[in-house]
């Protein structure tokens, strides 16, 4: 399979909204739960998503910050993303992607 850069796959999730979520839990299972980027897709390495503090999502990446992101797009795309999730709090860091809708 062909190598692809970080522009390369920016360019191919440019319009893609809507990620399966896959978390550890306290207990070593896998929680997957579908989150949307809201609109917010000009994609850098960095995917935001909004939840409750009070979420089972923070709870788990607050004990296991490895999480996975699946994607699907047109054409048959298909991307899956391994990475480390880190909790915003910053209230300018959220302004920033934060839409009226949520």
């Amino acid at each position: 399979m062909a190598s692809k850069t970080l522009k390369d796959i920016a360019a191919k999730m440019a319009k893609l909204d809507l990620t399966m979520l896959t978390t550890h839990t306290s207990r070593g299972q896998l929680s997957t739960r579908p989150m949307s980027n809201n609109g917010d897709v000009e994609y850098d390495g960095n995917s935001y998503y909004f939840t409750f503090e009070e979420s089972r999502t923070v709870r788990d990446i607050s004990e296991n910050p490895h999480v996975s992101l699946s994607f699907q797009g047109a054409k048959q795309l298909f991307v899956s993303i391994n990475g480390t999730a880190t909790l915003i709090r910053q209230k300018a860091t959220l302004a920033k992607h934060w839409l009226p809708e949520l």
